[in-house]
């Protein structure tokens, strides 16, 4: 890891202003996009730490331009560098306030001195004209365009803007109101305050993260945890891609921005954090498998080697904005978008019942297949419903296996994943049944031989969560696949999770909200059933319920030893999951 990185340097923010260095925010990264939150948090680790606060990392490449010595692009840190700017053009513009009221000689020349210090934290002017060229360049026009007009205090008419640009101009209105609410409650004289906060921000501390080149960077991000990075892993990325295109071709440069800029709304509105993911599940979906450290190289070999011009670009994002739909719509359970893309506005309850329902397992490598069984069951005539669902009931089946056995690496059956889903791009109809069977053989042996970890495991596993919807939601699935195996095409319109035993009687009892202890009502009978003691439930409800599981109930001892009861009742149940849930 270490040799990918040039150089680490520990710098104050004055440090990083002072020099004569421009940090480049490069095209192919979003726009500036922090909200209230995020700049109200920003704002109060500068003034409740003390000075010297650090702040974060900044990842930076070496980066040349025609009329500068030396500046960098930056990667990661965009948005605090962004912000932290507008923090410096409010306070300057605050001076420039008081400083028209104050008549005041001395307090005259503190205020010049004081808008000079911003001032050329801001903004430098270079050996090679007289021009003054701000620190911080935006290569979008659009953008440079409002932050020169801010930095500068020029005249802004919001109506002749556009939503990125607004962005800036909202957002330096609320630094405004951060800014006046905190001089109003300090302490002491106002220039003191101001001061006291300048100095603050300038003596802000980061790590600046010199690497060599992009792939680099790529690399050193999949070895952090961040979610901020796995954006701008995103953004390289997208930089690969781009750069593909011409300058010149400016209607295809527009068009794939606007494609991009779809896939990349459609995960803010969803799951942000999804994106970094999706382009490696969407990799192994389409090519086989691959590591996270192998994705940035491979994504820029291929488009090296077969994208020789802007169609074959438009292309590809066309094609990973669409396959990041159906995988956000995955993730997300909307049943109603995978109806549209994947049965073609048909219902069908059965395929939507095990779409929606992969979001409960809580596992990212399973969307791989997933994804690359919609795409083939979407493309391929020959791919029949009938294969499609049981592919899928396999799928999820073996998701809950895995879930309960923690001892099976995820990296054996993802192998196993990736060999699949590039089999099926090669997909024969008259072999397919023969493929699927083996590849879910495969799969079985990897837990066969794990039925007594299965049934161990399975109590603690599945433990009732109030206010957790989506982890009790798969235990009515669960419980319900169960009790219909007995009872087939037997169930209640509306089903609902019920503990057997009284919760307040046992509320203290580590067992009350395992899966032992949990059974399937309507939802008139769990009101009915409330939190009576089990006699009173069994006699009433239990013992003349349609599902079989409940009329067998007085079986287990709940009324004399209720632990015992709910071990005892969850072995029995993970037998019979394990049974049930086998995909061979």
């Amino acid at each position: 890891m270490s040799s990918k990185i040039q150089q680490t340097q520990k710098k104050a923010y004055k440090e990083i202003l002072s020099s004569t260095v421009s940090f480049h925010i490069p095209t192919f990264q979003r726009a500036y996009n922090w909200k209230p939150k995020q700049i109200e948090q920003l704002w109060g680790s500068v003034i409740n730490n003390d000075r010297q606060y650090y702040i974060g990392n900044i990842v930076v490449v070496q980066h040349s331009t025609e009329d500068i010595q030396s500046g960098y692009l930056v990667i990661d840190g965009q948005q605090r560098l962004t912000t932290l700017s507008l923090f410096l053009v409010a306070i300057r513009n605050y001076i420039a306030k008081d400083k028209d009221k104050d008549k005041n000689k001395q307090q005259l020349q503190k205020h010049k001195e004081m808008m000079e210090e911003l001032r050329s934290s801001l903004i430098f002017s270079t050996s090679f004209s007289d021009e003054s060229k701000i620190k911080l360049v935006f290569s979008k026009k659009n953008l440079s365009e409002i932050y020169r007009k801010l930095v500068h205090d020029d005249l802004v008419r919001e109506d002749s803007l556009d939503e990125a640009q607004l962005r800036f101009v909202k957002n330096l209105r609320y630094i405004n109101q951060l800014l006046r609410d905190y001089l109003k409650e300090s302490s002491g004289s106002v220039k003191t305050a101001v001061q006291q906060l300048v100095n603050k921000i300038l003596d802000l501390e980061f790590i600046i993260i010199e690497c060599r080149n992009e792939s680099d960077v790529y690399q050193i991000f999949e070895g952090l945890n961040s979610t901020g990075l796995e954006l701008s892993v995103v953004d390289l990325v997208k930089n690969t891609v781009f750069k593909r295109i011409k300058e010149s071709d400016t209607l295809a440069l527009q068009n794939a921005e606007k494609i991009w800029e779809e896939m990349e709304n459609n995960f803010e509105v969803n799951k942000i954090n999804l994106f970094s993911k999706f382009l490696r599940h969407q990799w192994i979906s389409n090519y086989g498998y691959i590591n996270t450290s192998q994705l940035y190289d491979s994504i820029k070999k291929k488009l090296d080697e077969e994208m020789h011009g802007s169609s074959e670009i438009i292309k590809f994002i066309s094609d990973m904005r669409d396959d990041a739909a159906i995988y956000i719509a995955l993730r997300t359970a909307n049943v109603e978008y995978l109806r549209e893309k994947i049965l073609l506005g048909s219902k069908d309850l059965e395929v939507e019942k095990y779409l929606g329902a992969f979001v409960l397992l809580d596992s990212d490598q399973i969307y791989e297949v997933l994804l690359a069984y919609c795409k083939k069951y979407i493309l391929s005539e020959d791919y029949t419903k009938k294969q499609f669902i049981s592919d899928i009931k396999k799928l999820w089946n073996l998701g809950v296996i895995i879930k309960v056995v923690s001892s099976v690496n995820p990296s054996k059956y993802e192998k196993k994943f990736a060999d699949r889903c590039k089999e099926l791009s090669n997909y024969k109809g008259k072999e397919y049944n023969k493929e699927s069977d083996k590849f879910y053989a495969d799969l079985w042996e990897l837990v066969k031989e794990r039925k007594n970890e299965f049934i161990d495991n399975f109590n603690d596993t599945f433990i009732y969560k109030k206010g957790n919807d989506q982890n009790n939601e798969l235990i009515r699935f669960i419980l319900l696949a169960i009790y219909q195996q007995k009872n087939k095409g037997v169930t209640y319109e509306t089903k609902t999770v019920e503990h057997i035993l009284s919760q307040s009687k046992y509320e203290l009892d580590e067992f009350l909200h395992h899966v032992g202890n949990l059974t399937i009502l309507s939802r008139e009978m769990n009101r009915a059933a409330s939190d009576k003691d089990f006699t009173t439930k069994f006699s009433n409800y239990y013992s003349t319920d349609i599902f079989e599981y409940n009329n067998i109930l007085n079986k287990y001892p709940f009324d004399t030893d209720p632990k015992e009861a709910t071990v005892s009742r969850s072995k029995e149940l993970a037998e019979d999951a394990f049974r049930i849930f086998s995909f061979v």
